[in-house]
């Protein structure tokens, strides 16, 4: 070591005993794009920087480094290229500018390093390293892509003191770098249906894996890691018959743990990958909207993609059996890129979502902000209907066999219990279809056969009818009906229901309640009859009373009533809601019975037009009886 002067003879003060112990120590170093860059078990992969710290153990060494010193020599051989540059920052992230809607590049530029000391401090720091008197280290890339096995690493250190060798030690590790062999056990994709968008197209593909570890020699090791960072991702539909691309990318979301008893899936914010550092589960979601493609009648552009829909086809499918297909790989990981998986999901058709806004108003359609409602939306599980939190657990289990993916992907779809309170008189609501029902429906089983609820035409089936929930494809048990209901109060009121059986999802609906006495209503007479009409923000008419009667007659948006008394009447309408329409109707003025008091100027009027046109005729007809001379 440069700048020690050695002395012969007396060292000077003598020491008090100390004996010289070399620690040798492989900290990971990070990567980085933020990961450990060595495996939990101790090996390393091709390319991972193999980091060896040495420091020597001697009392005070610190606090007398005026005169202790140490001479450390690494001992050959060690035939792994040294690294020279490790400590550095990363590079800048990418722009998020929310208005580009292009994929993002599936790499980022290279750094000028790769790697960073991993302590306290932040990576890029070279104070962090803190090394103290007589430490350093040695950074060396572990092996070419087949230069697997074991690598020695050997120093020997001596100790100083004002010069004088005092004392001498040796010690060594070794590091040994391993195949990257990835085992994913199980990989299921699905539509993240907790996204809550009107249709599954519009979700996020999300895709929970087991991942089992790295194989070496036949044994599969758990604590070895797998890095997620490229993919390949397409998709397209039917229209009707042929296949059509879709030209749009998926684009990387997130990456998350799974796992219920340690962390396995590890993701680093602001990066697009993700890191299985053990054996576990992890859910990785990609991005890949295409609604746009499935609803429109587009125009090809000269870019590809598609035009505005026409408001005629904005909800009329042109591509059917929508499948999202992807690839993912490491990427220049290990000294290779590996395929780690191929996984593909067919969308359900059916929608799931619908914009409701509830609102109290008075005649004029203001919102009363006093008036408190309640929506609650349930299942009719009477019927038949199951909630498809439990359809999904059953189906994965079915498929899989596995309770934590099939659990992972019930959180990630819609809640069984879904319900709004207000004090201010609106609700603005997104109603997610949490059910799905399967008797009496058709379904298709992807064979080109179709078949009931009761499996009477699927042979091969029809001995076990509680497997048909099961053994349809995924993306068409969650296509079935849904037996679903909304139910709303409003001051405190009994529930109602505003709908039939089977709630038409998808699309926006407005729901206005009007619970005020005090509506006017427009009603007009002529002889035997009376004209009702529903009153402007009144909602249904959902009966009639006149002079206190019941009308018999439905009258839900106004009607006719025939044969009423021509004697005044009091008409009120009432809605759904206990909401009431006030009207006084007039005795009818025609066709009444004479009053004898009263001059009838009525039959004087009549017998003197009679008299006149009976002289007309009379002088016509006496006129053309006369000769003509």
């Amino acid at each position: 070591m440069k700048g020690i002067k050695k002395v012969e003879g007396d060292a000077g003060p003598p020491l008090q005993d100390s004996e010289l112990l070399v620690i040798l120590t492989k900290p990971p170093l990070h990567h980085i794009q933020g990961y450990d860059a060595k495996n939990l078990d101790g090996t390393y992969y091709h390319g991972d920087p193999v980091y060896v710290r040495h420091e020597p153990s001697w009392k005070w060494k610190d606090e007398r480094s005026a005169h202790i010193n140490f001479e450390t020599h690494r001992l050959p051989p060690v035939t792994l290229p040294v690294i020279d540059k490790f400590d550095c920052p990363p590079p800048p992230p990418p722009s998020a500018d929310e208005n580009d809607t292009a994929a993002p590049a599936p790499h980022t530029v290279a750094p000028p390093c790769e790697h960073a000391v991993k302590v306290d401090s932040p990576p890029w720091l070279a104070e962090r390293l803190r090394f103290g008197n007589g430490d350093g280290l040695t950074v060396r890339t572990a092996g070419t892509p087949h230069d697997f096995g074991t690598y020695e690493f050997a120093y020997n250190m001596t100790a100083y003191n004002l010069g004088k060798m005092v004392a001498n030690a040796t010690n060594s590790t070794a590091a040994e770098v391993v195949p990257y062999e990835p085992s994913y056990e199980t990989v299921y994709s699905y539509p993240v249906l907790a996204d809550a968008r009107e249709y599954a197209f519009d979700d996020r593909h999300g895709i929970a894996m087991r991942y089992g570890g790295s194989w070496q020699e036949d044994v599969l090791h758990p604590m070895r890691r797998s890095f997620i960072n490229g993919w390949n991702g397409t998709g397209g539909g039917h229209d009707p018959y042929a296949y059509n691309h879709f030209g749009q990318d998926h684009v990387f979301d997130t990456g998350r743990n799974s796992s219920p008893n340690h962390t396995a899936l590890e993701h680093v914010q602001g990066t697009q990958t993700a890191m299985f550092v053990r054996s576990g589960h992890g859910t990785v979601l990609f991005e890949w909207p295409v609604s746009g493609w499935v609803f429109s009648t587009y125009n090809q552009t000269t870019t590809g993609e598609p035009g505005a829909a026409t408001a005629a086809a904005a909800k009329a499918a042109t591509n059917e059996n929508v499948t999202s297909h992807l690839q993912i790989y490491s990427h220049d990981f290990a000294g290779k890129d590996t395929l780690l998986y191929e996984t593909a999901m067919r969308y359900p058709e059916m929608p799931f979502a619908k914009r409701v806004a509830i609102q109290s108003v008075d005649r004029t359609g203001a919102v009363q902000t006093s008036d408190k409602i309640t929506l609650r939306v349930t299942s009719h599980t009477e019927l038949g209907a199951e909630y498809i939190t439990d359809y999904i657990r059953d189906k994965i289990m079915w498929d899989a066999g596995d309770p934590i993916i099939a659990q992972i992907i019930v959180n990630d779809t819609h809640p069984m219990v879904q319900e709004w309170r207000t004090f201010d008189g609106i609700i603005n609501a997104t109603v997610l279809r949490t059910s799905v029902h399967f008797d009496d429906i058709a379904i298709q089983n992807g064979t080109g056969l179709s078949f009931s609820g009761r499996l009477t035409d699927l042979h091969e089936l029809a001995d076990h009818p509680e497997t048909l929930r099961l053994s349809a494809p995924y993306d068409l048990g969650l296509s079935v009906l849904a037996p679903t209901s909304l139910y709303i109060s409003i001051n405190n009121s009994d529930e109602h229901a505003i709908h039939n059986k089977y709630y038409s999802f998808g699309g926006s609906e407005t729901v206005s309640i009007n619970v005020q006495k005090d509506n006017p209503t427009d009603i007009s007479r002529d002889p035997g009859r009376i004209i009702i009409r529903q009153p402007e923000n009144f909602g249904t008419i959902k009966h009639v009373e006149i002079n206190g009667t019941r009308l018999q007659q439905p009258c839900p948006t106004g009607c006719t009533v025939m044969f009423q008394p021509d004697t005044a009447l009091d008409v009120v309408l009432y809605n759904e809601w206990g909401g009431e329409a006030h009207a006084t109707v007039n005795a009818s003025n025609m066709f009444n019975a004479p009053n004898p008091d009263e001059p009838r100027w009525w039959l004087v009027g009549l017998a003197t037009s009679l008299l006149v046109i009976s002289y007309g005729i009379y002088r016509k007809v006496t006129a053309a009886k006369k000769p003509r001379y």
